[in-house]
């Protein structure tokens, strides 16, 4: 089955390290037996947040950041509403 999963709305800054973070978020989430759904989300939160700062190791987001970001952050849907 194939599913859409709209992007988060972000300033992108440097993208270097991105495959790197959602990969990393994506198998702690699979560690913790979570939804398929619930991983996605998490793993390409985890990356929108890490490119808004340059460098890699600077812009990685712990966990907290993750969890608090979840309410700030706005998904990009307007492109599977057009006719």
């Amino acid at each position: 089955m194939l599913q859409i999963v709209p992007s988060w709305l972000c300033n992108a800054v440097d993208t270097t390290g991105a495959g790197d973070v959602f990969h990393g978020a994506f198998t702690y989430g699979v560690h913790y037996s979570w939804h398929i759904d619930n991983i996605i989300l998490f793993a390409s939160l985890t990356a929108a947040i890490s490119i808004e700062k340059k460098g890699v190791r600077e812009s990685m987001p712990d966990l907290a950041v993750v969890h608090h970001s979840l309410n700030s952050y706005e998904r990009n849907l307007t492109q599977y509403f057009e006719e």
